[in-house]
């Protein structure tokens, strides 16, 4: 048995910026739960204020991410353009418009707004804060799929309805039980890659088109294992998905929805195949409450 903690772990809890934006519902949730904490003689609750700097980080990220992004696909980009979506393309042209003063100082305040941040684990062991606004909100999903229907018209083949909500347990079975998953939002996007089914996931987007740059990444470590056709075929059906309704492409080789998903398709074995080796793979890791534990332990 590990021996007890010496002292309490400090909890800073953050309300401004992500609790005010929050809804009722999850600051009352996040209320509730601080308020077990506060009882638990393990932890010391207090309230942490983010630093002056946290107003700048959107447009510090924002600069550095499109000139590292310009900068990574430098010798690509000229040579194969219409390789690249409308977004990702417009991200790479706007970043190479960044120029070095900006570059170099956007990395300096970077740099400082780390060192404010760090300033709160002085007297801080861990941060709590809404990750979200709030719950995903019931019925978005019927009204969107009920839209689409009309507009797209399926054939006889496809039927479509609605799930309601379902406990963590049960959205588990609802996952094993598809052949293919379409998931939106990071939980679901965990639990689809748990289900060892192939799977499309459509990200939250960001006012900056950050989230391409977020899909790529995750696309690059889950199709290395893949043959090229079989990983071109989830890059072009996830990019397409994740294209917004109706935006204009200037890319005239870009594949649309149907071809994609028919390529995708036809390769569903060997997908199917490599998505039970991903998660067998997950499953060899070190789980992420036990990672936590340790490090704080070390930490006091």
């Amino acid at each position: 048995m590990k021996p007890a903690l010496k002292q309490p772990i400090r909890v800073g809890v953050i309300r401004d910026f992500f609790y005010e934006n929050a809804t009722p519902e999850a600051r009352s949730l996040q209320d509730q739960f601080l308020e077990k904490l506060s009882r638990a003689s393990r932890f010391q609750v207090a309230e942490a204020r983010l630093p002056a700097a946290f107003k700048l980080s959107q447009a510090i990220l924002r600069t550095i991410l499109r000139a590292d992004v310009a900068s990574v696909h430098e010798k690509l980009f000229p040579e194969h353009p219409t390789a690249y979506g409308p977004i990702l393309r417009q991200l790479i042209e706007t970043g190479m418009l960044v120029g070095a003063d900006d570059y170099l100082r956007a990395r300096r305040l970077r740099k400082f707004f780390q060192r404010e941040m760090s300033q709160l684990f002085n007297s801080f062991d861990v941060l709590l804060t809404p990750a979200a606004p709030g719950p995903a909100p019931e019925g978005i999903a019927a009204t969107a799929l009920e839209t689409w229907c009309r507009r797209s018209r399926p054939g006889d083949g496809l039927r479509c309805f609605v799930a309601p909500f379902l406990p963590q347990d049960q959205y588990d079975l609802l996952l094993w039980a598809c052949d293919v998953n379409f998931v939106r939002g990071e939980d679901s996007f965990v639990r689809a890659q748990w289900a060892a089914r192939p799977f499309v996931w459509h990200i939250y987007p960001t006012e900056d088109n950050a989230h391409w740059v977020k899909l790529a990444a995750f696309l690059a470590r889950y199709t290395a294992g893949l043959e090229r056709a079989h990983a071109g075929a989830v890059t072009a059906l996830w990019e397409a998905w994740n294209r917004r309704d109706g935006a204009p492409s200037r890319d005239a080789e870009t594949q649309a929805f149907p071809g994609a998903w028919a390529e995708f398709a036809g390769r569903r074995e060997a997908l199917e195949a490599h998505a039970g080796k991903w998660a067998a793979g997950l499953a060899l890791r070190r789980d992420l409450a036990a990672a936590i534990v340790d490090f704080v332990d070390n930490l006091l």
